[in-house]
């Protein structure tokens, strides 16, 4: 074999299932009868000649956990005899009731999992070697533990753990669109698709015209720096879609466009290569202009998506926008309807809080609020540079912005003291405020809201004098 090698056991793969090889590959296998070889299948990476050694229904995905014996190397049959031996004794004491993590966790030559009671990762039936995978699958209950198997790794015991099956297709939908999508065969449906739109647009092509292409490009093309010479006519058809004719010089616009840097190859290999792309690239657009003339529904859906793209920009651009950059008419507005916008009464206070609850230090803080000294002084007479006992904040308190404020009389001077999860409050109402506009910094969000509302307004009264319009009520009533 060419490329990669699988030393030691004669090009076997092991078991795999659906996306797990690529598509040619894969289909290949599946369409080969068990015992036969396939004919050549060519993939991306070269021609394959499969043989299809075994088939078994899918195993899903499985965590068990395992005690692999390792036969030492250079063994003698005699030390290959003893570890047989030993996996059989083990497996005999395992059925008799012996614990299978103990037994691994002492036994198991797998380090990596011997300490986990020999659990392996969930795995499917491409992870794991075909021996392996033939007596997982004939397992058929959970706990069940199989008979001692050898491979070239030693001898294994494998106790099956866990069982996920593949489920319905309603199940696997969305992975198997997924898995599609990444696949290789996602390319089947695009060429159904094109072959479906070549008949029903009379797809033609004319090779012969593109012998005047292969003798323009050059190898500068592989290191991205062809150019289409300007002194060669290319007008002949290369292919017609439809009423759509592609002339010589549209595909060697498309080369120069697409070239980029890579290894020299053939270059009317390469040139039939780019042509074939272009052609099923040229296929799909065609076929995309031609989607509103075919289905009348997408045509009205299409104008109304266009239509509310542009509606959105011009109400972007006239509205939502404009309120936000138009400073001075945001200002102006503010001005005008600055009435609109009014605080409720409101209290003037600070709030002192102590963070313990202590008689002594709540008596020196209401003597020293009561002294008139600033809040820096007081902060000063409790608070160290390790240590906060006290906590100040003054605010204009609306109704509903604090349960404390709300719980106190509303007049000035200072509250009784108020208990709350280990702390002491005490509030100082310095003054009551009665009812006043709102500055535009305190009211940005609304104003600026209500200005886009009147923006809107003023536009559609302008568009109104600007254009006629006619609403024909017996048509309208008609709708329900």
């Amino acid at each position: 074999t060419e490329g990669r090698k699988f030393t030691g056991n004669r090009g076997d793969l092991g078991y795999f299932t659906v996306f797990d090889m690529v598509y040619p590959f894969e289909s290949g296998a599946y369409n080969t009868p068990e015992g036969e070889i396939s004919m050549p299948v060519r993939s991306d990476f070269g021609y394959h000649l499969i043989k299809v050694v075994d088939r078994k229904p899918a195993l899903g995905r499985v965590q068990v956990a395992h005690i692999l014996l390792k036969v030492p190397e250079n063994a003698t049959a005699a030390d290959s005899a003893l570890v047989e031996q030993k996996a059989k004794d083990l497996y005999n004491r395992i059925i008799n009731g012996e614990d299978f993590a103990r037994l691994a966790e002492q036994n198991s030559d797998d380090k990596s999992t011997a300490n986990k009671g020999g659990v392996l990762p969930w795995f499917g039936a491409n992870k794991m070697i075909p021996e392996f995978i033939k007596s997982v699958s004939a397992i058929k209950n959970l706990n069940e533990v199989a008979p001692p198997f050898s491979s070239f790794y030693g001898w294994h015991i494998v106790k099956l753990l866990d069982r996920k099956e593949i489920g319905t297709y309603e199940d696997n939908i969305n992975e198997l669109k997924q898995s599609l999508t990444r696949s290789d065969r996602a390319k089947k449906s695009e060429e159904a698709l094109v072959n479906r739109i070549k008949q029903e647009y009379k797809f033609s092509e004319s090779p012969k015209n593109l012998a005047a292409i292969n003798k323009i490009v050059t190898d500068t093309i592989f290191a991205a720096g062809w150019k289409v010479p300007a002194n060669v006519k290319l007008n002949k058809t290369l292919f017609t879609i439809g009423r759509r004719s592609y002339s010589q010089l549209d595909f060697a616009n498309y080369l120069e466009k697409n070239q980029r840097r890579q290894s020299k190859q053939n270059i009317e290999a390469y040139v039939q290569d780019k042509l074939n792309t272009y052609i099923n690239t040229s296929l799909i657009e065609y076929e995309d202009s031609m989607l509103e003339s075919k289905y009348p529904d997408f045509k009205a859906l299409v104008k109304e998506y266009r239509d509310g793209i542009l509606l959105f920009e011009l109400t972007d651009q006239k509205v939502w926008s404009k309120a936000v950059k138009d400073t001075a008419g945001l200002e102006a507005f503010y001005e005008q309807n600055k009435y609109n916008y009014m605080w409720g009464e409101r209290l003037d206070a600070t709030i002192y809080s102590l963070d313990t609850i202590n008689q002594e230090l709540s008596t020196r803080l209401r003597k020293a609020i009561k002294t008139g000294i600033t809040d820096t002084e007081i902060l000063e007479q409790f608070n160290t540079d390790s240590t906060t006992l006290l906590t100040i904040e003054r605010h204009k308190f609306s109704s509903g912005d604090n349960a404390m404020i709300d719980s106190i009389e509303w007049q000035t001077g200072l509250s009784p003291e108020i208990l709350d999860e280990g702390r002491v409050h005490m509030i100082l109402v310095h003054k009551l405020l009665a009812p006043e506009p709102r500055l535009l910094n305190e009211a940005r969000g609304i104003i600026t809201a209500d200005y886009q509302n009147y923006l809107e307004k003023e536009w559609i009264k302008e568009l109104r004098r600007k254009y006629d319009f006619d609403v024909k009520e017996e048509v309208l009533s008609s709708i329900k």
